[in-house]
Protein backbone atom coordinates (compact mmCIF):
# COMPACT_ATOMS: atom_id res chain seq x y z
CA UNK A 1 0.00 0.00 0.00
CA UNK A 2 0.92 2.84 -0.33
CA UNK A 3 1.57 4.59 2.93
CA UNK A 4 3.52 1.44 4.17
CA UNK A 5 7.15 3.96 4.07
CA UNK A 6 5.13 6.84 6.48
CA UNK A 7 6.12 5.51 9.85
CA UNK A 8 9.86 4.90 8.25
CA UNK A 9 11.07 8.38 7.46
CA UNK A 10 14.50 7.92 8.71
CA UNK A 11 15.41 4.82 6.83
CA UNK A 12 18.43 5.09 4.92
CA UNK A 13 18.97 1.54 3.23
CA UNK A 14 15.74 -0.42 1.29
CA UNK A 15 16.16 -4.13 0.07
CA UNK A 16 13.39 -5.37 -2.40
CA UNK A 17 14.92 -7.24 -4.43
CA UNK A 18 13.51 -11.15 -5.70
CA UNK A 19 10.01 -9.93 -3.86
CA UNK A 20 7.68 -10.64 -6.72
CA UNK A 21 6.77 -6.90 -7.44
CA UNK A 22 4.89 -6.53 -10.53
CA UNK A 23 4.06 -3.14 -9.72
CA UNK A 24 4.65 -0.23 -7.17
CA UNK A 25 2.17 2.74 -5.67
CA UNK A 26 3.00 6.09 -7.31
CA UNK A 27 4.25 7.93 -4.05
CA UNK A 28 5.17 4.84 -1.90
CA UNK A 29 8.63 6.50 -1.70
CA UNK A 30 7.73 9.74 -0.48
CA UNK A 31 8.01 9.68 3.08
CA UNK A 32 11.25 8.51 2.61
CA UNK A 33 13.12 11.97 2.63
CA UNK A 34 16.38 10.54 3.57
CA UNK A 35 17.06 7.17 1.91
CA UNK A 36 20.31 6.43 0.17
CA UNK A 37 20.52 3.31 -0.80
CA UNK A 38 17.34 1.21 -2.69
CA UNK A 39 17.27 -1.77 -4.64
CA UNK A 40 14.86 -3.17 -6.74
CA UNK A 41 16.31 -5.89 -8.83
CA UNK A 42 15.03 -9.36 -9.42
CA UNK A 43 11.37 -8.51 -9.46
CA UNK A 44 8.98 -8.25 -12.97
CA UNK A 45 9.05 -4.49 -12.68
CA UNK A 46 9.47 -2.30 -16.14
CA UNK A 47 10.46 0.73 -14.23
CA UNK A 48 9.95 2.12 -10.72
CA UNK A 49 8.07 5.69 -10.17
CA UNK A 50 9.04 7.98 -7.60
CA UNK A 51 12.92 7.06 -6.72
CA UNK A 52 13.44 9.96 -4.19
CA UNK A 53 16.09 12.49 -5.01
CA UNK A 54 18.39 11.54 -2.21
CA UNK A 55 19.06 8.31 -3.05
CA UNK A 56 22.69 7.96 -4.80
CA UNK A 57 22.78 4.20 -5.22
CA UNK A 58 19.90 2.36 -6.75
CA UNK A 59 19.76 -1.44 -7.67
CA UNK A 60 23.51 -1.44 -7.48
CA UNK A 61 23.77 -4.73 -6.96
CA UNK A 62 21.78 -5.84 -9.79
CA UNK A 63 24.28 -7.37 -12.16
CA UNK A 64 26.34 -8.73 -8.99
CA UNK A 65 22.87 -10.83 -8.43
CA UNK A 66 22.91 -11.70 -12.17
CA UNK A 67 20.00 -8.84 -13.16
CA UNK A 68 19.89 -5.97 -15.54
CA UNK A 69 19.59 -2.52 -13.38
CA UNK A 70 15.98 -1.29 -13.03
CA UNK A 71 15.35 2.18 -15.17
CA UNK A 72 13.46 4.80 -13.53
CA UNK A 73 9.70 5.45 -14.91
CA UNK A 74 9.64 8.71 -17.36
CA UNK A 75 6.96 11.68 -16.66
CA UNK A 76 4.47 9.78 -18.87
CA UNK A 77 4.32 6.72 -16.56
CA UNK A 78 0.92 6.96 -14.41
CA UNK A 79 -1.41 4.78 -12.63
CA UNK A 80 -3.20 2.24 -14.88
CA UNK A 81 -0.63 2.33 -17.47
CA UNK A 82 2.24 0.10 -18.41
CA UNK A 83 5.77 0.23 -19.39
CA UNK A 84 7.57 -0.92 -22.72
CA UNK A 85 11.31 -1.86 -22.63
CA UNK A 86 11.21 -1.74 -26.27
CA UNK A 87 10.76 2.23 -26.53
CA UNK A 88 11.81 2.99 -23.07
CA UNK A 89 7.67 4.86 -22.26
CA UNK A 90 4.15 4.31 -20.61
CA UNK A 91 1.25 3.51 -22.67
CA UNK A 92 -2.51 3.49 -21.13
CA UNK A 93 -3.87 0.18 -20.83
CA UNK A 94 -6.60 -0.76 -23.25
CA UNK A 95 -10.32 -0.71 -22.33
CA UNK A 96 -11.55 -3.34 -19.86
CA UNK A 97 -7.83 -3.73 -18.07
CA UNK A 98 -5.81 -2.07 -15.61
CA UNK A 99 -2.57 -1.81 -13.65
CA UNK A 100 -2.34 -2.44 -10.24
CA UNK A 101 0.56 0.49 -9.82
CA UNK A 102 3.29 2.35 -11.51
CA UNK A 103 6.11 0.38 -13.43
CA UNK A 104 3.71 -2.63 -14.86
CA UNK A 105 4.70 -5.04 -17.72
CA UNK A 106 1.32 -6.51 -18.44
CA UNK A 107 -2.07 -5.02 -18.15
CA UNK A 108 -4.65 -7.31 -15.71
CA UNK A 109 -7.99 -8.22 -17.48
CA UNK A 110 -11.12 -6.56 -15.43
CA UNK A 111 -12.87 -9.01 -13.72
CA UNK A 112 -16.99 -9.04 -14.01
CA UNK A 113 -19.18 -7.95 -10.63
CA UNK A 114 -19.79 -11.73 -10.41
CA UNK A 115 -16.62 -13.01 -10.70
CA UNK A 116 -14.78 -10.40 -8.28
CA UNK A 117 -17.52 -11.13 -5.71
CA UNK A 118 -17.00 -14.93 -5.85
CA UNK A 119 -12.52 -14.02 -5.85
CA UNK A 120 -13.13 -11.61 -2.65
CA UNK A 121 -15.04 -14.89 -0.84
CA UNK A 122 -12.16 -17.13 -1.56
CA UNK A 123 -8.88 -14.42 -0.72
CA UNK A 124 -11.00 -13.67 2.43
CA UNK A 125 -9.79 -17.26 3.93
CA UNK A 126 -7.51 -17.08 6.33
CA UNK A 127 -4.08 -18.46 5.18
CA UNK A 128 -2.69 -21.84 6.33
CA UNK A 129 -0.75 -21.51 9.43
CA UNK A 130 1.90 -22.87 7.47
CA UNK A 131 2.93 -20.24 5.36
CA UNK A 132 5.69 -17.99 6.73
CA UNK A 133 6.28 -14.35 5.09
CA UNK A 134 6.89 -10.70 6.10
CA UNK A 135 4.08 -9.14 6.99
CA UNK A 136 5.08 -5.96 5.61
CA UNK A 137 5.04 -8.07 1.87
CA UNK A 138 1.95 -10.45 2.41
CA UNK A 139 -0.83 -8.57 0.41
CA UNK A 140 -2.95 -10.40 -1.56
CA UNK A 141 -2.01 -9.20 -4.68
CA UNK A 142 1.59 -10.92 -3.71
CA UNK A 143 0.35 -14.31 -2.92
CA UNK A 144 -1.60 -14.23 -6.51
CA UNK A 145 1.33 -13.09 -8.79
CA UNK A 146 2.32 -15.52 -11.28
CA UNK A 147 5.84 -16.88 -10.66
CA UNK A 148 8.47 -14.76 -12.57
CA UNK A 149 12.03 -15.15 -13.36
CA UNK A 150 14.64 -12.55 -13.86
CA UNK A 151 16.20 -12.51 -17.31
CA UNK A 152 20.40 -13.36 -15.75
CA UNK A 153 23.01 -11.20 -17.57
CA UNK A 154 25.39 -13.52 -20.17
CA UNK A 155 27.32 -15.74 -17.87
CA UNK A 156 30.35 -14.77 -19.59
CA UNK A 157 29.80 -11.54 -18.36
CA UNK A 158 28.68 -12.05 -14.48
CA UNK A 159 27.44 -15.02 -13.03
CA UNK A 160 27.41 -18.16 -10.66
CA UNK A 161 25.37 -20.72 -9.90
CA UNK A 162 24.22 -19.53 -6.00
CA UNK A 163 22.65 -16.71 -8.18
CA UNK A 164 18.80 -16.63 -7.34
CA UNK A 165 18.81 -19.43 -4.66
CA UNK A 166 16.55 -19.48 -1.72
CA UNK A 167 19.46 -18.38 0.33
CA UNK A 168 19.75 -14.70 -1.63
CA UNK A 169 15.77 -14.44 -1.60
CA UNK A 170 16.03 -13.83 2.94
CA UNK A 171 18.10 -10.50 2.52
CA UNK A 172 15.09 -8.84 1.54
CA UNK A 173 14.51 -6.61 4.58
CA UNK A 174 13.03 -3.32 5.41
CA UNK A 175 14.56 -1.76 8.54
CA UNK A 176 15.25 1.44 9.98
CA UNK A 177 18.08 0.90 12.22
CA UNK A 178 21.67 0.73 12.10
CA UNK A 179 24.01 -1.63 10.41
CA UNK A 180 25.54 -4.04 12.90
CA UNK A 181 28.91 -2.34 14.49
CA UNK A 182 30.07 -5.86 15.64
CA UNK A 183 32.48 -8.08 13.97
CA UNK A 184 31.19 -10.63 11.73
CA UNK A 185 33.70 -13.08 10.59
CA UNK A 186 33.53 -15.99 8.14
CA UNK A 187 36.43 -18.11 8.82
CA UNK A 188 37.50 -18.90 5.05
CA UNK A 189 37.89 -15.39 4.45
CA UNK A 190 39.82 -12.23 5.69
CA UNK A 191 42.85 -14.52 6.28
CA UNK A 192 46.10 -12.82 7.94
CA UNK A 193 48.02 -14.14 5.29
CA UNK A 194 46.14 -11.78 2.52
CA UNK A 195 46.51 -9.21 4.59
CA UNK A 196 47.98 -7.21 2.20
CA UNK A 197 45.83 -8.04 -0.76
CA UNK A 198 44.17 -4.76 -1.57
CA UNK A 199 41.68 -4.24 -3.82
CA UNK A 200 41.78 -0.32 -5.06
CA UNK A 201 38.30 -0.36 -7.25
CA UNK A 202 34.47 0.53 -6.41
CA UNK A 203 31.82 -1.86 -7.66
CA UNK A 204 30.57 1.16 -9.31
CA UNK A 205 34.02 0.79 -11.28
CA UNK A 206 33.44 -2.92 -12.09
CA UNK A 207 30.31 -1.96 -13.39
CA UNK A 208 31.41 0.43 -15.70
CA UNK A 209 33.89 -2.13 -17.14
CA UNK A 210 31.04 -3.98 -17.78
CA UNK A 211 29.20 -1.37 -19.35
CA UNK A 212 32.30 -0.61 -22.21
CA UNK A 213 33.52 -4.39 -22.62
CA UNK A 214 31.04 -6.30 -23.97
CA UNK A 215 31.79 -9.82 -22.68
CA UNK A 216 34.77 -8.55 -20.70
CA UNK A 217 36.60 -8.02 -23.30
CA UNK A 218 37.46 -4.81 -23.94
CA UNK A 219 38.42 -2.63 -27.14
CA UNK A 220 42.26 -1.71 -27.27
CA UNK A 221 41.04 2.41 -26.92
CA UNK A 222 39.59 1.42 -23.62
CA UNK A 223 41.46 -1.09 -22.02
CA UNK A 224 44.07 1.42 -19.97
CA UNK A 225 43.01 2.81 -16.40
CA UNK A 226 39.67 0.61 -15.98
CA UNK A 227 38.90 -1.89 -13.57
CA UNK A 228 40.23 -5.16 -14.42
CA UNK A 229 38.85 -8.43 -15.76
CA UNK A 230 36.61 -9.81 -13.39
CA UNK A 231 34.18 -12.35 -12.09
CA UNK A 232 31.10 -12.23 -9.24
CA UNK A 233 28.33 -13.60 -7.80
CA UNK A 234 26.11 -14.22 -4.26
CA UNK A 235 27.79 -15.97 -1.66
CA UNK A 236 25.01 -18.35 -1.97
CA UNK A 237 24.90 -20.24 1.74
CA UNK A 238 28.12 -18.92 2.91
CA UNK A 239 26.46 -15.49 2.78
CA UNK A 240 25.75 -12.74 5.91
CA UNK A 241 22.73 -10.67 5.33
CA UNK A 242 23.72 -7.29 5.15
CA UNK A 243 27.41 -8.19 5.89
CA UNK A 244 29.07 -10.32 3.39
CA UNK A 245 26.81 -10.91 -0.06
CA UNK A 246 28.89 -11.28 -2.68
CA UNK A 247 32.35 -12.39 -3.89
CA UNK A 248 34.31 -11.06 -6.69
CA UNK A 249 37.98 -12.51 -8.41
CA UNK A 250 40.26 -10.30 -10.09
CA UNK A 251 42.09 -11.22 -13.15
CA UNK A 252 46.34 -10.50 -12.92
CA UNK A 253 46.18 -9.07 -9.45
CA UNK A 254 49.69 -8.95 -7.78
CA UNK A 255 48.47 -11.73 -5.27
CA UNK A 256 48.03 -14.21 -8.20
CA UNK A 257 50.79 -16.56 -9.39
CA UNK A 258 51.43 -17.85 -12.53
CA UNK A 259 49.57 -20.83 -11.36
CA UNK A 260 46.25 -19.66 -10.77
CA UNK A 261 45.83 -15.55 -12.38
CA UNK A 262 42.67 -15.10 -10.23
CA UNK A 263 42.35 -13.62 -6.48
CA UNK A 264 38.97 -13.46 -4.99
CA UNK A 265 37.43 -10.52 -1.90
CA UNK A 266 33.71 -10.53 -0.74
CA UNK A 267 32.65 -7.40 -0.17
CA UNK A 268 31.73 -6.13 3.78
CA UNK A 269 28.27 -4.38 2.93
CA UNK A 270 28.78 -2.41 6.14
CA UNK A 271 31.69 -0.22 4.57
CA UNK A 272 30.10 -0.26 1.39
CA UNK A 273 26.89 1.81 2.28
CA UNK A 274 26.44 4.65 2.22
CA UNK A 275 28.88 5.05 0.02
CA UNK A 276 31.71 2.57 -1.32
CA UNK A 277 35.03 2.57 0.91
CA UNK A 278 38.17 1.05 -1.18
CA UNK A 279 39.72 -0.56 -0.21
CA UNK A 280 38.51 -1.34 3.09
CA UNK A 281 35.21 -2.85 1.78
CA UNK A 282 37.04 -5.85 -0.01
CA UNK A 283 37.57 -8.36 2.66
CA UNK A 284 40.78 -10.74 0.89
CA UNK A 285 39.26 -14.57 0.21
CA UNK A 286 41.89 -16.28 -1.63
CA UNK A 287 42.68 -17.82 -4.73
CA UNK A 288 40.30 -19.05 -7.14
CA UNK A 289 42.44 -22.47 -7.38
CA UNK A 290 41.56 -23.13 -3.85
CA UNK A 291 38.09 -21.61 -3.74
CA UNK A 292 36.83 -22.91 -7.94
CA UNK A 293 34.34 -20.25 -8.33
CA UNK A 294 35.77 -19.17 -11.60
Amino acid sequence: PEGIFAPLSELVNLYLYNNNLTALPEKIFAPLSKLQWLEVSGNPLGCVQGVPDSVTYFDTYALSHGYYETVRCGDNCTQHTVYVPSNGVCVQCPDGTHAHGVGALNCSVLLPLSAATTSASITSTPRPTTTVGNPIWASSAATTSAPYTSTPLPATTAGHATWGNSAATTIARVTSTPRPTTTVRNSTWGRSEYAECKLPYTLKQFKERSRLCPRNECPPDVSSGIAPRFKTGGLGKKMVAGVYQIYLCVEGHECSTTLDPWFCWVMDERKASPRETVPDQWVAWGHNKNLKIV
